[in-house]
């Protein structure tokens, strides 16, 4: 083999070796990203909020959460907005007393008023 040939197969092989890098790279970037986002939540927190005539939070925004499930253990209709300043009038979910609302495909700050303000909210965030 010549010298020139010699280098032309070692150009090729750098290549090679350039293009599976690059491959590798890619495939653990897709694991790292699509793969987790399709696991079910495994961790569960729940908490509980008194009831409230001026808007509350709820839950504070968390981009791990799977899934978010509000039961209204209240005697009033509870107002749940994706957002915050829910109001009586500005509201994603109107929970009458011992409703729950499962939240999924969110993870932003949710928010909540009572109509009456007399027992609880019991949250559950599984993350």
């Amino acid at each position: 083999m010549t010298p020139s040939e010699i280098k032309a197969l070692q150009q090729s092989h750098k290549s090679e070796l350039s293009a599976q890098n690059a491959l590798v790279k890619l495939t653990a970037e897709l694991l790292s990203t699509s793969d987790i986002a399709d696991v079910p939540g495994s961790v569960g927190t729940t908490t509980s909020e008194a009831a409230s005539l001026s808007a509350i939070t709820l839950k504070n925004s968390n981009q791990l959460r799977k899934s978010l499930k509000i039961n209204n253990d209240s005697t009033g209709i509870l107002y749940v907005r994706e957002g915050t300043g829910a109001s009586t009038s500005l509201y994603t979910w109107r929970l009458v007393p011992n409703a729950i609302v499962i939240i999924d495909d969110y993870a932003g700050i949710v928010t909540g008023v009572w109509d009456v303000a007399t027992g609880n909210a019991v949250i559950t965030e599984t993350t």
